[in-house]
C-alpha cells in the first residue's frame, strides 16, 4: 500500500522552496577501514553511483580514514567526482580508531 498523492507532494515540497533547496543536495558516505587495502565491494560502488546519477547531488563527500582500494574504488574514482574529507583524528574527546 502506497502513501497518498498529497502526501508525497507535501513531502516533496519540504525538499524545495522554489528554485531554492531547503535540504542541501550533497550526499555523505562514510568509509572506515583497519587498513589502506580494504577492498570497495560492487555493492558500495553501486550505492555511490546510484546517488550519483539518480539524485544528482550537488557534491558527493566520502569521509574516511583510509581510501577504499581494489578495481571498484579506481572504477568509482573515474566516474564520479566526488570531495575527499581528511581523516578524523578524534571525536570529541576520544581519538579514534
Amino acid at each position: 500500500m502506497g502513501l497518498p498523492v498529497s502526501y508525497l507532494y507535501a513531502a516533496a515540497a519540504n525538499v524545495r522552496k522554489g528554485s531554492l533547496y531547503v535540504v542541501p543536495n550533497v550526499v555523505h558516505f562514510i568509509w572506515f577501514a583497519d587498513n589502506a587495502t580494504k577492498p570497495l565491494t560492487f555493492i558500495n560502488y553501486v550505492s555511490v553511483v546510484s546517488a550519483h546519477r539518480i539524485q544528482r547531488p550537488d557534491s558527493i563527500w566520502l569521509h574516511c580514514n583510509y581510501l577504499p582500494a581494489g578495481e571498484w574504488w579506481e572504477r568509482l574514482w573515474r566516474q564520479v567526482n566526488a570531495h575527499l574529507s581528511p581523516p578524523y583524528l578524534s571525536c570529541f574527546t576520544c581519538p579514534a580508531g
